[in-house]
């Protein structure tokens, strides 16, 4: 093709057919330009749907990631639950002043001493940012609702917080009142030490600290539980927004 066109190039200028070469020429440049034009398009095109293929991949493992937070959160909150009403069972044997059921305040307590953090899965939020693949999304709002999910799910001051009240203070102190009974090494060890001093109701009862103990830890469950279904909440409406930019709504 290039011989051919040299060819014409060649001849125009032995005739001295000057006009004819600029047009030539120009058609020529005209040409080359609409070549290169095609080629960027084509290119263009290529890159497009490399971009779609990414952004499709991500957004699929999104939904996933989304899928498994909010499997967790709702354990956690029917977990949460669970502890408030051991802990409300604890109050009503304490104000009962119940002391056949001693027993069942050491297996209660243990729910006192329990604590859960959230954490989401943010391995393919970590991997979009990290490759720059997060920028293939085309949907600027969707992408600053991801971004504004993960900074929170990373973050997760309240929980970080309750947390942290939980195992520097509850818990050595539930420790200190509870762990050292008989029935702590009855129901740990399966065993009886009797030189150590049996719980009893009524010293519960009449314990400032213990209930301290209970007060605190219920509502550390009620912050956590308000907590975990503001973050189901926005769960859902993102994964909502997802499966409609994957077409499956």
């Amino acid at each position: 093709m290039l011989k051919f066109f040299r060819t014409i190039r060649k001849r125009l200028l032995a005739e001295n057919k000057f006009s004819k070469y600029v047009l030539y020429a120009l058609g020529e440049i005209f040409l080359v330009v609409v070549g290169i034009l095609i080629a960027l398009a084509i290119n263009d095109h290529q890159q497009y749907k490399k971009d779609r293929g990414v952004e499709s991949r991500n957004l699929q493992k999104f939904s996933s990631d989304l899928t498994q937070d909010s499997l967790l959160l709702q354990k956690l909150i029917l977990r949460e639950q669970h502890i408030i009403q051991d802990i409300d069972t604890l109050f009503s044997i304490l104000l009962a002043n119940d002391e056949a059921a001693v027993m069942k305040v050491f297996e209660k307590s243990e729910s006192v001493g329990a604590s859960s953090v959230f954490n989401a899965n943010t391995g393919t939020f970590d991997e979009a940012v990290s490759t720059g693949t997060l920028q293939t999304l085309l949907d600027d709002s969707l992408r600053s609702d991801i971004f504004a999910y993960y900074k929170r799910a990373k973050n997760n001051l309240e929980d970080k917080i309750t947390d942290h009240y939980q195992t520097t203070q509850i818990v050595p102190e539930l420790l200190d009142i509870v762990g050292s009974s008989r029935q702590a090494v009855q129901f740990v060890m399966n065993a009886v030490n009797p030189h150590l001093e049996p719980l009893s109701v009524t010293a519960l009862l009449e314990n400032p600290d213990f209930n301290k103990l209970l007060i605190w830890r219920r509502a550390n469950s009620s912050i956590l539980i308000g907590n975990w279904e503001s973050f189901l909440s926005e769960n859902a409406r993102l994964h909502q927004r997802i499966r409609e930019e994957l077409g499956e709504e």
